[in-house]
């Protein structure tokens, strides 16, 4: 049976991630890239069930984001699909960009309407956004991992 490890890159410290715990040497961050010796890595949490391990994986990030302990234990009640993300605070001089970032950052994968409906809340104009995403996709920044889906690469 695979057994499922959620771990801290201790890099970056800012990606949390499920890993299959196989006795491997070494595992890469899925954000920064960095090599990571598996054996000195703290598990935060071992199991054999893969939703488990997404559900306490998406409330270890979240405590890392510093979302509160309600919204904690909402999310680690909640699969990683059903989650809605919070849109990233603007300020007046953010651009689309780093906006669509900070937003991807937060989350595995991102509803591109969704991603439309908070930018444009944050009062950015929908042209731009357009243009920032084909921007982002032709740098290869971000990338449709399925229909209507965005992704950080």
């Amino acid at each position: 049976m695979v057994a499922y490890a959620v771990i801290v890159c201790t890099k970056c410290r800012l990606q949390c991630q499920v890993v299959e715990d196989r006795g491997q040497k070494n595992i890469k961050c899925q954000r920064c890239g960095a090599t990571l010796q598996f054996r000195k890595l703290r598990k935060f949490h071992r199991t054999e069930i893969l939703d488990e391990a997404i559900a306490s994986r998406t409330a270890l990030q979240a405590q890392i984001q510093g979302f509160d302990s309600k919204k904690v234990s909402q999310i680690s009640d909640a699969s990683v699909d059903q989650l809605q993300p919070s849109p990233p605070t603007q300020k007046k001089s953010a651009n689309p960009s780093k906006y669509i970032m900070n937003a991807l950052e937060n989350q595995e994968k991102i509803q591109i309407r969704q991603l439309f409906q908070m930018a444009e809340d944050a009062g950015f104009e929908r042209e731009k956004i357009e243009k920032t995403l084909d921007k982002l996709k032709n740098s290869g920044d971000i990338y449709t991992p399925g229909k209507g889906y965005l992704k950080l690469a």
